[in-house]
């Protein structure tokens, strides 16, 4: 959530930058600067198709194009290579307006900016993969200019361990929300594998809300509209996930070894799918619902208190400055893992198992040597004395 905000307000210090010129700008030059509100708008559509849509997204565009067409006349007069010689009343006050709600659309994403999920707070690595398909056909990684039906977001970290922990998002939050809880999580041994698919045979909406970047920001508004609606859908959501279970299962147990075991965690709308997807799978050790965690405070929704507060306050008046509900949510999800899975291996555990037996082994060695030693020496010392 850091960089798509972050995006955003070098979107709106553009629009300031060209709105202000007014202010600086001799008369008798060309009006160069003009080139930035059209700049603003294109930036600002990149923006929404590469971080999804949201609430400030839709109202950065709108102050885009209203910007656009408050210096339509200057943009013009540049292509036609004039020269400035004033700006018009209806010019001054549109750039003072675009420049004030801009101000306070910045001061309000600055007063909200997110935990940073910067690399460095991390022992963990982060690998996101495009992939081709269909749920129907299966999904494989995709060529870099070809179609993407999704992303599969892969996290590991130096510890190791057999089990291959698949985590299905709340459509109301996607993997973004969950990224500091999904690097802790591997930061435990665990492979870590999250997945937002959007291919075009399983359906949401049956609309253009299915549209990728706009997928999200529709199941919040939908639940926000009528949340007694939203969750009368759980048999149709239910349906809906337990393909997607299917897809990651396949997609992932042909990419890692025979011995892995697996455990499927969901939240809120997918868990019904996992639960029911993994009855009729041997293959899956355990399962878990991420929301009957006390520390998770905005079930369904992700760890947007850590990670987008304005929506958390709007919700739950909570915020948080900091990871540590996260931790405490992974070292609790951490104990039921270990408790469910049998079968589960650790390196690191194996490794200090097989240090501590070689320190026994080599301390008996000494020990008896030690004593050998004892007794040589009072044997000897015996013989002497009987001379």
């Amino acid at each position: 959530m850091v960089y798509p905000i972050l995006g955003q307000i070098v979107i709106l210090l553009i629009i300031i930058i060209c709105c202000c010129r007014m202010f600086f700008l001799k008369f008798g030059k060309i009006d160069s600067l003009t080139v930035l509100s059209p700049l603003a708008v294109i930036l600002c559509i990149l923006q929404i198709f590469s971080w999804k849509a949201d609430f400030f997204s839709f109202i950065l565009l709108g102050i885009s194009i209203f910007n656009f067409f408050v210096n339509f006349r200057a943009l013009l007069r540049f292509i036609s290579g004039l020269y400035v010689d004033h700006y018009s009343v209806g010019f001054k006050i549109g750039a003072i307006f675009t420049i004030i709600i801009s101000v306070f659309e910045m001061g309000v994403l600055i007063a909200f900016f997110p935990v940073s999920i910067f690399d460095d707070n991390f022992n963990s690595d982060y690998e996101k993969i495009r992939v081709s398909g269909s749920f129907r056909t299966g999904f494989s990684k995709s060529s870099l200019f070809s179609k993407s039906s999704g992303e599969i977001n892969l996290f590991n970290s130096e510890k190791k361990s057999n089990c291959v922990v698949l985590f299905f998002p709340d459509k109301r939050a996607e993997t973004e929300r969950y990224i500091p809880y999904l690097k802790f999580l591997s930061e435990k041994g665990y492979t870590v594998v999250s997945a937002d698919l959007s291919a075009n045979d399983i359906k949401w909406f049956y609309s253009l809300k299915d549209i990728k970047f706009l997928r999200r920001s529709e199941m919040i508004r939908s639940y926000l509209k009528n949340p007694v609606a939203f969750n009368s859908e759980r048999e149709f959501y239910l349906y809906n996930t337990k393909q997607e279970c299917n897809a990651v299962f396949e997609f992932v147990k042909n990419s890692v070894s025979e011995e892995s075991c697996f455990f499927m965690i969901g939240d809120e709308m997918t868990f019904p799918g996992v639960e029911d997807f993994s009855k009729n799978n041997d293959k899956i050790s355990g399962i878990f619902n991420i929301s009957d965690l006390e520390e998770y405070n905005v079930k369904g929704f992700g760890f947007i208190e850590n990670l987008e507060p304005i929506l958390s306050e709007y919700l739950l008046k909570i915020r948080k400055n900091n990871f540590d509900n996260v931790r405490l949510c992974v070292e609790k999800t951490d104990f039921i893992i270990r408790q469910k899975v049998e079968n589960i291996i650790f390196e690191d555990e194996v490794k200090k198992s097989e240090n501590l037996i070689k320190i026994k082994s080599e301390l008996e060695k000494n020990q008896e040597f030690y004593f050998t030693g004892i007794i040589k020496n009072s044997v000897e010392k015996m013989i002497l004395e009987e001379k």
